[in-house]
């Protein structure tokens, strides 16, 4: 295409986005500093055996709200979910279909928007922490000029177990690949900013970009481009990402992804 051709769309763009970024930022500045919460999570779900830990985990980090989609669940979450919905911790949203997770997530923007600063998206096998220290909130306060923020993952596996040991998933499952082989993370989003959602990774902003812990921008079309982010960052934020199932009363391994067996493994979190 000329470039004469692709400055007139580029400028075609602008126009047509404007007001809908226009929107997003009057949106912003009407809820800035005065949101109920300043770090929410959420999440769709269908079994609740090892949601506790889950809720607990997170809780214990900062998340002070979730917003949990009940994805045609079999097992009677409310005995593990009513406590926390009791405490006005948990919103559950019923939420039937298969494969609903991004139309879970633009949901939720366009739903909860004014409730909180950041939502992180994430799933019932991911663990969101600091290795630095134990409260995220003061690590997010950092970026809070940015729209969204990438948090990379690290694969655990089996960590020798055949059965699933009778203790919480954090503690069970210590093992992981000693370097990502599969750069990817998940995103905390400012929700007054997200465009659409061309993936449950990354999403399209109407202001910025996501940025890893670096301040690296990561625009959602060129996420899994290595020349973008060939180098994942760790230091202060970091998911520790489960290969096994946590829904099950058996650990089994990944088809297509990660370590399982011990001696590809470090004993690292």
């Amino acid at each position: 295409m000329p470039l004469r051709d692709t400055a007139i769309m580029r400028a075609v763009n602008f126009i047509v986005r404007s007001p809908a970024v226009l929107r997003s930022v009057i949106r912003d500045r009407q809820v800035a500093n005065r949101e109920k919460h300043f770090f929410s999570v959420c999440a769709i779900k269908n079994e609740s055996r090892f949601l506790s830990d889950w809720l607990t985990f997170h809780h214990g980090v900062g998340a002070t709200h979730f917003f949990l989609y009940d994805n045609e669940s079999t097992d009677n979450p409310s005995a593990v979910l009513s406590p926390w919905i009791d405490a006005g911790i948990v919103t559950l949203i019923t939420w039937p279909g298969r494969a609903q997770q991004r139309k879970v997530y633009a949901h939720c923007v366009r739903t909860f928007w004014r409730s909180s600063r950041w939502i992180a998206f994430l799933d019932l096998d991911e663990f969101l922490f600091s290795p630095k220290q134990v409260a995220v909130r003061p690590i997010l306060e950092r970026y809070l000029s940015c729209s969204g923020l990438l948090v990379y993952w690290y694969l655990f596996g089996s960590s020798g177990h055949v059965n699933r040991p009778d203790c919480s998933v954090i503690e069970a499952y210590t093992m992981r690949e000693e370097s990502p082989r599969l750069i990817s993370g998940k995103s905390i989003v400012n929700p007054r900013f997200v465009r659409r959602i061309p993936n449950a990774h990354n999403f399209a902003l109407w202001k910025g970009a996501t940025v890893d812990t670096n301040g690296t921008a990561l625009p959602y079309d060129r996420f899994f481009d290595k020349r973008v982010a060939k180098t994942p960052v760790f230091d202060l934020l970091r998911i520790k990402s489960l290969l096994v199932s946590v829904t099950s009363g058996f650990v089994r391994k990944s088809r297509t992804r990660g370590c399982i067996l011990p001696k590809s493994c470090s004993q690292i979190g």
